[in-house]
């Protein structure tokens, strides 16, 4: 067999005694539900600790010094309340760091100094109020940062002390604003989510840096109105979600340099000037969110346009509903034997004016056919054709009348 350096993970504990109710395998300590108050006492060579769900209230100054060759570090679900400045002090190798489902309030300054090779940190579901730049100081490597339901009002160049970040997630906040230097350093971000915050202002500039980001969220937010260059130098975006919030209207140039997106949602906006003109420029579009089903007919070139349907119509035809589909083709069918009855009758009797009585037969011959074949020609894409649909409707009108 050809060597290698890669060591396979075994099923025998090589941390010596651990804990009672911990499980042990290879260099793995799994202590998940063990009632443990502190920190436990294992061999120092110990890589992965899942501590979840214990009673861990406080992360005391060099709590985990000794276990320098810690990778992973899992905290969920504790109530943690008070994280020492040196809680985590020497942990230089680790690189996934699990706080969720905890009672954090304040993160100070250089908490994270030593973890020069974090990739992850995970601080969702706690009550954090209030960060800085310095907060994350030492976060070199770090590329993921979820900050999801905590209680931050308010964001200082966040990316300050962190030049890789890649994903940042502060959804669930109570965010007011985004001002122009909110995210001036993170200029290697490429997913950005905001949703669900209070944001009722975002600066002009506020997204200038971001020529990399290939997802933002501002849904769910207090936005009446957005900047008109707030885009303009993301070209590199795919999806955008600008949906449930109090816009009152679109310009018409908003998207133009959104030549790369793929998903555009703005479902609960209601658009009184939406026109083709809004969507012409998105070429690539493959998904968009309306809150009505009408407005579909505005971006015939989107091949998944949604909702689908109104409950009678739908995105590819005139009559989604089998039954209705049905009926109206019964009806179709004995309107269609009345009106060739009609133009038997008015040939076989003798009019007292004929002109009048060819102008009728013309007009129904010519609008069943029409109609007809129209129907056939765009069912199955009725998006694309409801100009002309709305033309045969409007001269079968007409034809009615007359």
């Amino acid at each position: 067999m050809p060597s290698h350096n890669t060591r396979t993970k075994s099923n025998i504990c090589l941390l010596g005694v651990v804990p009672e109710l911990c499980q042990c395998r290879d260099l793995e300590l799994d202590c998940d539900s063990a009632q443990l108050r502190e920190i436990p006492v294992v061999a120092i060579n110990v890589t992965v600790m899942s501590l979840q769900r214990n009673r861990l209230h406080r992360l005391k100054a060099k709590g985990f010094f000794n276990y320098q060759s810690l990778q992973k570090l899992y905290l969920q679900h504790n109530n943690i309340q008070d994280v020492n400045p040196d809680a985590f002090r020497g942990l230089h190798n680790l690189t996934r760091l699990y706080l969720s489902y905890n009672k954090i309030i304040v993160l100070m300054p250089g908490v994270f100094k030593d973890l020069h090779k974090l990739e992850w940190l995970i601080l969702e579901n706690n009550n954090i109020h209030q960060i800085s730049a310095m907060t994350f100081s030492g976060l070199n490597s770090l590329v993921l940062l979820v900050l999801l339901n905590n209680s931050l009002t308010k964001l200082d160049d966040i990316c300050q002390e962190m030049p890789r970040l890649n994903w940042l997630d502060l959804e669930g906040n109570l965010i007011e604003k985004i001002g122009n230097a909110s995210l001036h350093s993170c200029t290697v971000l490429t997913v950005l989510v905001l949703q669900r915050n209070r944001i009722s202002y975002i600066h002009e500039q506020a997204f200038s840096v971001l020529q990399k980001l290939g997802e933002l969220d501002l849904s769910n937010n207090r936005l009446v109105a957005i900047p008109p260059n707030l885009f303009v130098l993301l070209e590199d975006l795919l999806q955008l979600n600008i949906s449930y919030n109090p816009i009152v209207e679109l310009q018409l140039d908003h998207f133009d340099k959104l030549h790369k997106l793929k998903s555009l949602s703005i479902e609960g906006i209601e658009i009184d000037n939406i026109q083709r003109r809004m969507f012409e420029p998105l070429r690539y579009l493959t998904h968009i969110y309306f809150k009505k089903f009408q407005y579909c007919g505005y971006a015939p070139h989107v091949r998944s346009c949604k909702p689908n349907t109104d409950g009678i119509s739908s995105f590819e035809d005139l009559l989604a509903n089998i039954v209705l589909r049905v009926f109206v083709w019964v009806v179709s069918a004995t309107t269609c034997f009345g009106n060739i009855f009609v133009i038997c009758m008015r040939s076989y009797i003798r009019s007292e004016n004929k002109l009048h009585a060819m102008c009728i037969i013309s007009l129904c011959c010519e609008s069943n056919c029409t109609f007809r074949g129209t129907a056939v020609k765009w069912e199955g894409v009725l998006c694309k054709g409801r100009e002309i649909w709305s033309f045969l409707i409007f001269r079968k009108y007409k034809v009615l009348m007359a």
